[in-house]
């Protein structure tokens, strides 16, 4: 497809359209693919997790370390890594995308709600959280957003909505936008997503990745373009993967155009056939981790 045509599949979201259309995020499509019963227990039922997790909160409070540093190069201030470094150890009172206040738990907080997971290494990288926070403040934070190759921060935790070829509204956050300017002066986009995980990813999960594939229908909601590049920044580790590792081969939009497009049928199928959906669970090692699995000692099935 043309950029002409594609600009067809994305328009914004009027009120009928939040009374008619079903609503998506990428993580919610993700769990979907992985797994449809954990999808049918969580959004159809409507059984959310009330616990937390040593992932989660680490994560959350990286991803704000980093936004932060994205705000300064927006504003054009001094990034105060001695403010940021202050708030990592004693959390931060931040404010949702709902409005509503939230707390974000700093190191301290973190290792004792999670003392064990906090101080044991994990059997990839060797390192405990400690060490790889520490990492992250010291090396990954100040190096990041620093590039000389004309990319500028454009935005960071940049939200989006819109509607997606009349089937669903998708809507999110980006973790980071850079723009930059081609042989011909025009602006292109480049988007970078935070990871905190203990390993980078296996080649089969970065060819057509439907997290860039959602994200690139943003960029071409907001800008009326495609991003030429996609970056998956591992922080904690100082990795990262983009196009040269391959992320986003050739041909990966459209392929994940018909995978999302798949998933929307079924999600739509008993509406279409007045037959109801049969949710089949995807058996796999990770079941261990699932909340709803009744061995994982942290879950609440």
């Amino acid at each position: 497809m043309e950029t002409k045509d594609l600009k067809n599949l994305v328009r914004a979201v009027t009120e009928e359209d939040k009374h008619n259309l079903p609503t998506f995020s990428y993580s919610k499509l993700d769990i979907k693919k992985k797994c449809p019963f954990k999808y049918d227990l969580r959004y159809n039922q409507k059984n959310f997790s009330s616990k937390g997790s040593i992932a989660t909160d680490v994560g959350t409070l990286i991803h704000w370390c980093l936004e932060q540093k994205a705000l300064a190069k927006l504003e054009n201030v001094p990034v105060s890594y001695e403010d940021i470094a202050m708030c990592v150890r004693t959390g931060v009172d931040s404010v949702s995308e709902k409005g509503k206040n939230k707390r974000i738990y700093g190191t301290e907080e973190i290792a004792m709600l999670y003392p064990e997971d906090y101080y044991t290494p994990d059997k990839v990288t060797g390192r405990t959280y400690a060490e790889k926070i520490d990492t992250f403040l010291q090396e990954v934070l100040p190096e990041r957003m620093e590039e000389v190759n004309g990319w500028a921060v454009w935005g960071a935790e940049v939200p989006f909505e819109f509607v997606y070829n009349e089937k669903c509204i998708l809507h999110g956050f980006i973790d980071r936008i850079d723009v930059s300017l081609n042989e011909q002066k025009e602006p292109i986009v480049r988007i970078t997503d935070y990871k905190t995980s203990k390993k980078v990813f296996d080649e089969k999960l970065i060819k057509t990745p439907m997290q860039m594939v959602v994200y690139d229908l943003a960029c071409l909601f907001m800008f009326g373009q495609l991003p030429v590049s996609h970056v998956y920044d591992f922080v904690l580790l100082d990795e990262q993967q983009s196009e040269k590792d391959g992320v986003c081969t050739f041909g990966y939009f459209n392929r994940g155009l018909r995978q999302l497009d798949a998933l929307l049928e079924g999600t739509n199928r008993n509406e279409e056939t007045k037959e109801p959906v049969v949710y089949e669970p995807k058996p796999s090692p990770l079941c261990f981790y699932c909340d709803f699995c009744k061995n994982n000692p942290n879950g609440e099935a």
